[in-house]
């Protein structure tokens, strides 16, 4: 009877405290995300979705040899993250897998609590060979291998991006006090295509100011003109940062492709009362997390804020009239130590004895250093004056000027009214529009007897023809004179006539 009722008591008990079982690894919920992705190191995470505690357990992720090798961590990570933080691993590895035995160092069997979240990380790299789109396929499973938790296929990502600062940059450009545009450059070398790209230029504030408005003058170019960017310059910066990136909704994208050359421009200008000197610019990832170039550029004096004074320049008239010709070729020269922009010339003569060949636009000429100038023509016939106004095509530096040198700029043709006759002169007079007399030549008429050494026609031959040949030659229109070897044209053959003779 004692018996019956102890076994009836224990059936109660059992009734009223069922048992304490631990839930099994395959009744929560697991998961694998991640990437795996070529030349680099892939981190693949496993979650867990769990209704009940879970204590120290051991998981096992089994991988394709073939096409993954598995990466002991070497950082600070380690392998349990963020609700297993507590936890101690010991990665061991297998033929296909790798072991996490996951150890609660807490003391406290329920560490990883009822939710919803991360629990460790391996890492593989994508092996030598394996091609990117490739598919391959990662399993979870407890260490009994008695059920599978989680299963998932992963596509082989191509190479990750290049970071800006693995590519070459470089800035460059010119800076000058008083100009208002100098332009300087942000150029890359990159071995890949870059999609976007947030980098910034720093420069002396003290020196240097962007020009307004700022948007207009901070612009893409070259292989980046495509892509949009953004411009943010706050006051107190000395910097301006540039934001580049594309709103293409559909591939293909525009980006800054393999190659090398400039992707942006910006418009500076120098500060009033700064001297001429160095100035340094930087160029860095934002916040200026990353040095990718530095460039110490030359404030130099502005050359097109100060032309040459025609006035002080020496000018000259050279040519040879000959008896009895029927028209005469002459040139105006210039020497001068600094560009000369526009300017007017009034050439005065003789209306008694020669005319400009008419139509004078089309007989009068710009030659070599002002040849790209543009040239107007005024003449009144029968009047004894001759006007040449003289501009350039463009306003905005470098413009087409009279550049440093010594030499003719201009050809003018003058129609004799009446043979001139041997020992008569004619007399040429250049001014400018203000009147400033900038110089006068009286040409002797010079009779031709045939080809000769003789170029200065003193009566005979020596180092004063080859001088005053070499100086016909490059300031002086040919003439009968120069045509030493008689073959009606000057050229090195009459240089090497004169060389023979002497």
């Amino acid at each position: 009877m004692r018996g019956r009722a102890l076994l009836y008591l224990s059936v109660a008990i059992l009734l009223v405290a069922p048992l304490q079982v631990r839930a099994a690894e395959e009744d929560h919920t697991w998961s694998l995300s991640g990437t795996l992705q070529i030349d680099s190191t892939s981190q693949i995470t496993i979650a867990v979705t769990n209704d009940s505690t879970i204590g120290s357990i051991t998981l096992e992720v089994h991988y394709d040899t073939l096409a993954l090798e598995f990466v002991p961590y070497a950082d600070t990570l380690g392998y349990a993250i963020e609700r297993a933080a507590g936890y101690y691993v010991t990665p061991n590895t297998g033929a296909g897998y790798v072991r996490l035995v996951m150890v609660n160092l807490q003391g406290v069997e329920s560490n990883i609590a009822v939710g919803s979240g991360n629990v460790a990380r391996v890492a593989f790299r994508v092996r030598d060979g394996v091609q990117e789109g490739a598919a391959t396929t990662l399993t979870l499973t407890p260490k009994t291998h008695r059920a599978v938790l989680a299963t998932r296929q992963f596509e082989i990502a191509g190479p990750p991006p290049s970071a800006l600062e693995d590519h070459t940059w470089s800035i460059s450009g010119s800076i000058q006090t008083g100009r208002a545009v100098n332009e300087v450059y942000v150029a890359v070398t990159n071995q890949s295509a870059i999609a976007s790209a947030a980098i910034e230029v720093h420069y002396d504030t003290l020196a240097l100011q962007l020009a307004t408005p700022i948007e207009d003058n901070v612009t893409l170019t070259g292989r980046a003109q495509d892509l949009l960017v953004v411009v943010t310059k706050n006051e107190g910066w000395d910097y301006v940062r540039l934001t580049i990136f594309s709103t293409a909704a559909d591939p293909p994208y525009p980006n800054i492709e393999a190659g090398s050359g400039n992707v942006a421009k910006l418009v500076f200008q120098v500060r009033p009362g700064t001297a001429a000197g160095s100035t340094n610019l930087s160029l860095t990832t934002k916040s200026a997390k990353n040095l990718l170039a530095t460039k110490a550029l030359q404030i130099e004096e502005d050359i097109w804020a100060n032309p040459g004074n025609p006035a002080a320049s020496t000018w000259s008239f050279t040519g040879t009239v000959e008896e009895n010709a029927t028209q005469t070729e002459m040139y105006i020269n210039v020497a001068n130590s600094k560009w000369l922009g526009g300017l007017t010339l009034d050439v005065a003569f003789d209306s008694t004895l020669v005319q400009p060949v008419a139509p004078a636009d089309q007989n009068v000429r710009l030659l070599r250093r002002a040849s790209d100038m543009n040239l107007a023509v005024a003449h009144t016939s029968g009047s004894g004056h001759l006007r040449l106004v003289v501009t350039s095509p463009s306003s905005v530096p470098p413009f087409p000027v009279i550049e440093v040198g010594s030499g003719p700029v201009a050809s003018l043709k003058f129609n004799h009214l009446a043979a001139p006759a041997g020992g008569a002169t004619l007399t040429f007079t250049l001014r400018l529009d203000d009147g400033t007399l900038l110089a006068t030549k009286s040409f002797s008429v010079r009779s031709y007897t045939g080809p000769s050494a003789d170029v200065d026609g003193d009566g005979q031959t020596d180092i004063f023809d080859l001088l005053d040949f070499l100086t016909k030659w490059t300031k002086e229109p040919p003439s009968v004179f120069t045509d030493v070897n008689g073959d009606g044209k000057t050229d090195v053959f009459d240089l090497l006539a004169i060389l023979k003779d002497l």
